[in-house]
């Protein structure tokens, strides 16, 4: 009989730092996305948000994923603390809130300064360069000098710790080759019609936990023998198709982005390590059938594929 992933078996993890690291993380970006000129994807996107954070946070979600490109730390900060003081007994310590800097990478202390003050707290537990590619969007700034000055801010408690996001085996190497602080994360888009191998054994040889965003990604390709599989697999399990693919993806040991407006699905997320685990059969042959279809979503001219 095939045995359950040992990860499977666990919410949290240990950060190279010694610090504690949620592994299930609610997003506040993709759906929740607002532009530069103020405006959302998402019709009453303030509300809406709210809502949907609240109801992550009762569901016992404890870690927040934001970032500085989302638009949304100035909602974020405000729901974190009228659900907080309608729970005092939940402080801020217990929360872990992941933020990430992006076009503000000009002005890494100023940007840093903003998302405090939005997100109303007085630290972050972890802070991501949100990508490498900065010259290709226009950003007038170098990864090396940025670093440099987060780890100034690392030092003087402003941040917990530093990780990066989108980041190749090169990007990481190089950094690796001269950071300070070396990156505790590294948030990439990863779920059963990407992965990554290489990268995966680089980080876990230097000790770089691996974030995936997108785990759902499955749903949008429609690969039917992927998706017909997956099904399969949580009718056997009784769980839903969407706590498969978080399995799938926590099975690897890395941690989870999710997010969601349904109340339904927050709660299935929230709780998907609360009852039956797939197997490492069933992880090796969701990763199999859906090999035959590799597939990236975000980010791809940056990593040289067409649009």
């Amino acid at each position: 009989m095939s045995s359950i992933p040992a990860s499977l078996n666990n919410t949290t993890l240990k950060l190279s730092t010694g610090r504690s690291f949620p592994r299930l993380a609610f997003g506040t970006g993709t759906q929740w996305f607002k532009t530069q000129d103020g405006s959302s994807s998402n019709a009453g996107a303030e509300l809406k948000l709210e809502s949907a954070l609240h109801t992550a946070l009762d569901a016992g979600f404890r870690h927040i994923d934001e970032a500085e490109m989302y638009g949304t730390q100035e909602l974020t900060g405000p729901a974190l603390e009228k659900w907080m003081q309608a729970h005092p007994d939940v402080k801020r310590e217990d929360l872990f809130i992941t933020s990430k800097i992006w076009r503000g990478m000009t002005n890494p202390r100023q940007t840093v300064t903003n998302a405090l003050k939005a997100l109303q707290t007085p630290y972050l537990d972890l802070y991501l360069v949100h990508a490498p590619f900065l010259k290709d969007n226009g950003i007038n700034a170098n990864v090396k000098t940025v670093w440099s000055e987060l780890e100034v801010m690392k030092e003087e408690g402003l941040i917990k710790d530093l990780g990066v996001s989108n980041f190749a085996l090169e990007h990481l190497e190089d950094m690796l080759s001269w950071s300070k602080h070396k990156p505790v994360v590294n948030q990439i888009e990863c779920n059963p019609h990407l992965l990554q191998p290489e990268l995966e054994a680089y980080c876990a040889a230097n000790n770089i936990i691996i974030t995936s965003y997108s785990p759902l990604a499955p749903f949008a390709q429609k690969h039917e023998p992927t998706l017909a599989l997956v099904k399969e697999i949580a009718q056997k399990h009784h769980l839903t198709p969407g706590q498969i693919l978080l399995q799938w993806n926590l099975a690897h040991g890395h941690g989870v982005i999710t997010t969601s407006s349904k109340p339904e699905h927050i709660n299935e997320s929230a709780h998907v390590l609360d009852g039956p685990r797939i197997t490492e059969e069933d992880v090796e042959a969701i990763t199999s059938t859906a090999a035959t279809r590799t597939h990236r979503i975000f980010w791809r001219s940056s990593f040289g594929l067409s649009a």
